[in-house]
C-alpha cells in the first residue's frame, strides 16, 4: 500500500483511496484512459498515474459514465497535462456524487478544475 498526497493505492488489484475533507477515504477503481465504461451514475477523476502515485488532474460526476467520458469538454486541456488514467467510484444518486466532488477538490485541488 502507497500513501502519498492524500492517496493510498493498492496495486494488485488497483483500486485508489482518495483522502477527503474528514479525514476519511473514498474507494476509487483504476482504469486506464482506453477503457470501455459503462453508462451510470460516478463520480470519476482524470489523473496522471506515475507508478502508483496520482496526480489529480481533474474531478467530476455524471450520470452517464460513458458519454460524459468520450465527449469531455476538458480533454485537450487533460493531455497537456500528460492524463492516462480515472479513477471511478461508481454511485447512482446525483446530491451523493456531487457532495464527493466537492468534498474531493478542496483536498486535492485538481490541476485542470
Amino acid at each position: 500500500m502507497i500513501l502519498e498526497h492524500g492517496f493510498m493505492s493498492n496495486m494488485e488489484d488497483r483500486k485508489v483511496y482518495f483522502l477527503n475533507g474528514s479525514g476519511s477515504y473514498h474507494l476509487f477503481t483504476f482504469y486506464p484512459l482506453d477503457a470501455e465504461l459503462e453508462d451510470v451514475g460516478a463520480v470519476y477523476i482524470f489523473t496522471r498515474d506515475n507508478d502508483g502515485n496520482y496526480e489529480t488532474l481533474y474531478i467530476g460526476q455524471t450520470d452517464n459514465l460513458h458519454s460524459c467520458i468520450n465527449q469531455h469538454d476538458k480533454w485537450t486541456e487533460l493531455h497537456r497535462h500528460f492524463v492516462n488514467s480515472i479513477c471511478v467510484l461508481y454511485e447512482e444518486d446525483d446530491a451523493t456524487r456531487q457532495q464527493i466532488v466537492d468534498d474531493l477538490v478542496v483536498v486535492h485541488k485538481p490541476t485542470c478544475s
